[in-house]
């Protein structure tokens, strides 16, 4: 882990409220659907997707699927313009399955605490290779939680 600081970038997203084992299908339909949005306004992206997590329960997630891009557009209403907050973040890399990610913001907690920051924003995952193409021990998922 450590500490980097990040630029704000500017998105698409669909934020959603779902019961925690709905997370992964949502998403496998948030990401196409803004691709497809994205392709057809000839919107750009500019880098992988990312799942972003208000709140969680035992029973729901306040969940924000998105997509950078350099312009967002106006979005449609379902898809609607956003932004990842630029500044001091802390960075976590998760390799593996996505069912072990729990572990990985656990440390990251951790280590946040121990150190005395104090988070400034919901954090974010970001998907930086493609689960459909790469063997599951390899899937490489950034956390960045950003802190003052």
């Amino acid at each position: 882990m450590e500490i980097k600081t990040i630029d704000g970038q500017k998105t698409l997203c669909i934020r959603q409220t779902v019961k925690p084992d709905e997370i992964g299908p949502t998403l496998d339909r948030i990401f196409p659907e803004i691709w497809q949005y994205a392709s057809s306004q000839n919107l750009q992206i500019t880098g992988p997707p990312y799942a972003r997590t208000y709140s969680i329960t035992d029973t729901s997630v306040d969940l924000e699927g998105g997509m950078p891009v350099t312009d967002p557009g106006a979005g449609n209403g379902r898809i609607v313009p956003a932004e990842l907050p630029g500044g001091k973040a802390v960075s976590a890399i998760h390799m593996g399955s996505y069912d072990k990610l729990c572990n990985a913001y656990e440390a990251a907690t951790a280590w946040i605490a121990e150190r005395k920051l104090e988070k400034s924003g919901a954090p974010w995952e970001t998907y930086l290779n493609d689960p459909r193409e790469t063997p599951e021990a390899e899937w490489k998922t950034q956390l960045l939680f950003p802190v003052q």
